[in-house]
């Protein structure tokens, strides 16, 4: 696959803008990792050129940090909305790498 250095840079500051919002968003450690996880995928999903997968992720992302940050505020009586509101957005940005990487696979990449 070829890459563009073009799509590339935006990708590499579209990641470091998701990083620094997260940085600031979401400061306790379970959460941070979830959120550099989602990150890595969104990077790598820029890389192989598959940009409207990703901005996909980063959106979920965006909101499943909004809702984060309240939950965290609140841990326990803020569990059981965030378990029915907050985790299928990440189940989502999962569903959505799914797509993404069969399309990889059956371009042959």
């Amino acid at each position: 696959m070829k890459s563009d250095p073009a799509m590339f840079s935006w990708g590499s500051s579209a990641l470091a803008v998701a990083a620094a919002a997260t940085f600031f968003l979401v400061p306790q450690g379970p959460a941070a990792v979830a959120s550099a996880v989602s990150l890595v995928v969104v990077g790598l999903l820029l890389s192989w050129g598959k940009p409207v997968h990703a901005a996909s992720i980063a959106g979920l992302m965006a909101a499943q940090l909004i809702m984060m940050r309240r939950f965290l505020a609140s841990v326990t009586e803020r569990a059981l909305w965030y378990s029915g509101f907050g985790v299928p957005l990440f189940v989502a940005g999962m569903m959505v790498s799914a797509f993404a990487l069969r399309g990889l696979i059956e371009a042959g990449v």
